[in-house]
């Protein structure tokens, strides 16, 4: 009999085991399958590529490209690639030889049957390692008024420094190709000695840049060869040559304009920066000393050639080479040299060896006195309404210069063999025989004087002749430099006649018996020994820079132009007195 109270229950039961039956029988769903087809590194082992590689290369993957950089050379045809990638497969396969001279695609297969291609490119690594652009920075460099750019040349940038600027502690500017830089752009350096730069390129391999930072632009000077030469002040880097068809005697510059003269009686102006001529002016055979210019006049002593000699003063137009005025000088029929003029206050000072000095006024050429006592191969110097001039029988006599009257002599008691004078501070500076001597400008008392080395050389015709006579001097800086024909460049201290260093130089039976004067400029000194060779050297030690060499001997003063336009000379020169 059906018992309704358990019923329900039983319909439950029954409802509870169909759906458990149902839902036993329901087929369970597929797993889903991962689309996941990355590249995940891709490397050029050298273990796989023997012979090939030296060292593991790495791709640098981005997006959908990866990029490899081999070094040069490198055999592109039959690369074998190794290569993580996340998903089912990857063709071409992994560490299978392909030809990467052309880009290669692979493609990565997910689970899910999606593909990625990724294409890898395999390029040399860059040679390039070049500086492209050097400049100090006026923003970043205290002192610079503008931007000062360097000359890059093939492995050299010379950079011209404003003469007043300091150059220890400087900023460049620096673009280049390659990977790296050493030291680093924008780094302080001191400029007072070359700096080495070093660009490396993508390959490793490298190129040293040296920056020469320097405030003289240009030397001028000429030699036996006939050829006038200028050259860059800071790496002796030839600018420009001209040849003057015979020995090239006294130069100097101003206004961008260079002055020299040939031994065939010829003066020439030059353009400074092309060396194209401007004019010249014509004498007979002879010679002509450093000239001065003033007011856009050019005064310049003439000598002609030979026993029977003619001297005199010129005046003429800087401009056009135009003669304005000419004024012999007294001649008494005795070898002569004349020496270079100077000028001070509308007056031309000149003097002839054996003729003495005579005094001009500049605007009319007319005499307007002349002294002399003696021979004396020296040029006058003037210093505070007193001329300077050296003699054979006084070492030094200072004149009244408005008057010709003598103010005071310094003598040592022997015949001399002198030469000019360099005024500087409260002293009077001359070589005389084998000194050099520092003499007071007031009352011509004696300070120091500093025997140079000298001795005795068996050269040529000199057979046991004494050397050890100075040139004319330069002081800058408290120094006193001067050449010497006993084969020594001197540099002596101003004050007290101490010597601060030498320059010994080689090949001494070579040498002449000259005593060349230097030129000192910016902290570096311009002088030769007539050989072929201009020498430079760093003021500060006399330790020798670098060399030029001519075609001839070099004979004639240098003159240094810097980059304000100031213009140095020797101390025999008129400008430098």
């Amino acid at each position: 009999m059906l018992d309704l109270h358990t019923l329900p229950c039983r319909i439950i039961l029954i409802m509870a085991l169909t759906c458990s039956l149902l839902f036993a029988c329901k087929k369970s769903d597929p797993p889903v399958k991962s689309a996941v087809k990355t590249i995940e590194s891709f490397y050029l082992k050298a273990s796989d590529n023997p012979g090939v590689l030296l060292q593991d290369i790495s791709g640098d993957i981005h997006n959908d490209s990866i990029y490899l950089l081999v070094p040069i050379n490198t055999v592109l045809t039959r690369l074998v690639p190794s290569i993580t990638f996340k998903g089912k497969s990857i063709a071409p396969g992994n560490q299978v030889q392909q030809d990467f001279s052309k880009p290669v695609k692979y493609m990565v297969t997910a689970e899910d049957g999606t593909t990625a291609t990724y294409t890898a490119i395999v390029t040399y690594l860059s040679t390039a390692k070049r500086i492209t652009s050097f400049l100090f920075k006026a923003a970043d460099n205290t002192g610079l008024s503008k931007d000062v750019p360097g000359i890059i040349g093939e492995d050299t940038i010379v950079v011209f420094i404003p003469s007043a600027q300091d150059i220890t502690h400087l900023k460049a500017t620096i673009t280049y190709e390659g990977k790296s830089i050493t030291p680093p752009a924008g780094q302080p350096l001191d400029f007072t000695s070359p700096v080495a730069y070093i660009v490396q390129a993508e390959d490793g391999t490298t190129k040293k840049y040296t920056v020469i930072a320097g405030k003289n632009l240009g030397v001028f000077f000429g030699s036996s060869d006939g050829y006038l030469y200028a050259i860059n002040g800071v790496t002796g880097n030839l600018y420009w040559k001209y040849n003057l068809g015979s020995q090239v005697t006294g130069i100097t510059v101003s206004n961008s304009v260079v002055y020299a003269g040939n031994a065939n009686g010829t003066l020439y102006a030059f353009d400074m920066l092309t060396g194209a001529v401007k004019w010249t002016f014509q004498k007979t055979l002879g010679t002509f000393t450093i000239p001065t210019l003033h007011d856009n006049k050019l005064y310049v002593g003439y000598a002609t050639s030979g026993v029977v000699q003619t001297h005199s003063l010129l005046a003429l137009d800087a401009v056009n080479g135009g003669l304005i005025w000419e004024q012999h000088i007294a001649y008494n029929n005795y070898p002569s040299t004349l020496f270079n003029p100077t000028f001070v206050d509308g007056v031309i000072y000149i003097n002839s060896w054996s003729s003495g000095l005579f005094v001009f006024d500049a605007v009319s050429g007319a005499l307007k006195w002349s002294y002399r006592a003696g021979l004396s191969a020296s040029s006058p110097a003037m210093a505070d309404g007193v001329v300077y001039i050296g003699t054979e029988v006084t070492v030094l006599t200072a004149l009244d210069a408005a008057t010709g009257s003598v103010k005071w002599s310094f003598s040592n008691n022997e015949a001399n063999s002198n030469g000019s004078a360099t005024v500087a501070g409260d002293a009077v500076y001359i070589g005389a025989n084998t000194y050099m001597y520092a003499i007071n400008k007031a009352d011509g008392t004696l300070k120091w004087k500093y025997q140079a080395r000298g001795g005795e050389y068996g050269i040529g015709d000199n057979t046991h002749s004494t050397r050890g006579h100075f040139s004319a001097s330069v002081v800058s800086h408290g120094i006193l430099y001067a050449g010497n024909d006993d084969n020594l460049t001197y540099a002596i201290d101003a004050g007290t006649g101490v010597l601060k260093a030498s320059y010994p130089y080689p090949n001494i039976l070579e040498i002449k018996n000259t005593s060349p004067a230097p030129v000192v400029a910016n902290g570096m000194v311009y002088t030769n020994r007539e050989d072929n060779k201009l020498y430079v050297f760093d003021a500060a030690n006399l330790s020798l820079k670098w060399t030029f060499a001519a075609n001839g001997l070099v004979n004639t003063n240098a003159c240094v132009v810097d980059t304000d336009g100031n213009i140095y000379y020797t101390g025999d020169s008129g400008d430098q007195q």
